[in-house]
């Protein structure tokens, strides 16, 4: 699954953002929901599934195993907050000693590191907080 670029006219952004506000969602659950319901079920469900992982991918310094690596996801299932959190730690894990590291010699395969949830590791003091990687992720993620 590849990244979802739309490229809209500023009425037809505009338009989009009114109707999402009068269904109640979200800009980006209303087009995600919009785009999937003209999918089979089970298609939908796999497309759900695997929503930002290509963005992990694309962040994850070592790209080794990525079979192994969609595999976890799917079983992972991450929600949009889930994601937030994920890619935030991923920045702050790339800045970490550890990781930078001999060249990143010790930074684990993708799968491995989202199988014992990376993304709760503590990281050594002198790097950004936990609250400014968020909110900078959260920012990337905002459409509307």
């Amino acid at each position: 699954m590849g990244t979802i670029v739309l490229e809209l006219s500023e009425q037809d952004e505009r338009y989009l953002t009114n109707l999402a506000v009068l269904s109640g969602k979200g800009i980006t659950e209303f087009i995600l929901e919009a785009a999937f319901s003209t999918m089979e079920p089970v298609e939908r469900k796999e497309q759900c599934r695997m929503l930002g992982f290509d963005e992990f991918w694309e962040k994850y310094p070592k790209k080794r195993s990525r079979g192994q690596a969609e595999r976890t996801w799917k079983k992972l299932n991450p929600s949009i907050e889930l994601l937030q959190k994920i890619l935030a730690a991923l920045e702050k894990a790339k800045q970490s000693k550890d990781w930078k590291k001999d060249n990143g010699q010790f930074i684990p395969h993708a799968s491995t590191w989202l199988n014992a949830k990376g993304w709760e590791d503590e990281f050594e003091k002198g790097s950004k907080s936990w609250n400014q990687v968020l909110t900078e992720v959260q920012g990337e993620h905002r459409i509307n």
